[in-house]
């Protein structure tokens, strides 16, 4: 954007790998305190139960914003995706998924479920999409109702990017 708008002359290419290169350094650090403190990122991952909706709305859109972290940089990713799945993100992810498969058969929704609803998919194929084994040991470990609940979103939900991020969750899966 800099480079293209007010920063067209200075800009350079060398500046941009420069820029990207930090950028880069910057999320691999962050990965990695999460996953050498994971006391933290166990919380993150209780909050995202929390009764108070600010508080689950901020987790989930957190832990999204640090999936998307991982996703450049790629030595982490798969491993880092390892360790929320370590510290309990499957079953939440499945408990919250069921209750939005619930809550949105009716159609009344606000936009704060909303956005909760698609960064939980899209939590949901990230983890999918790196450490698919380790999902498909914990469906079939723990007998979950997942693959019904997304079913059930897909079918009767009415916000056509939710429907869209699933059926990409049933492509992977496929």
């Amino acid at each position: 954007y800099l480079r293209d708008t007010a920063l067209g002359r200075i800009i350079n290419e060398n500046t941009i790998k420069a820029i990207n290169l930090i950028i880069q350094m910057n999320h691999s650090e962050i990965i990695q305190y999460f996953m050498d403190n994971t006391d933290y990122l166990k919380v993150l991952v209780s909050q995202m139960e929390s009764e108070n909706i600010d508080v689950k709305k901020d987790s989930i859109l957190f832990l999204s914003e640090l999936i998307s972290c991982s996703k450049n940089v790629v030595q982490s990713r798969v491993t880092f995706n390892e360790v929320l799945c370590e510290n309990g993100i499957l079953p939440i992810l499945s408990k919250l998924i069921g209750d939005n498969s619930d809550k949105n058969n009716d159609g009344n929704t606000n936009s704060i479920s909303e956005l909760i609803n698609i960064n939980i998919v899209e939590i949901f194929i990230s983890i999918l999409s790196s450490v698919p084994l380790l999902i498909r040991q914990y469906w079939i470990h723990n007998q979950d109702q997942t693959m019904s609940q997304l079913a059930n979103l897909l079918l009767f939900h009415n916000n056509f990017p939710i429907k869209y991020e699933i059926s990409q969750i049933f492509k992977t899966l496929i």
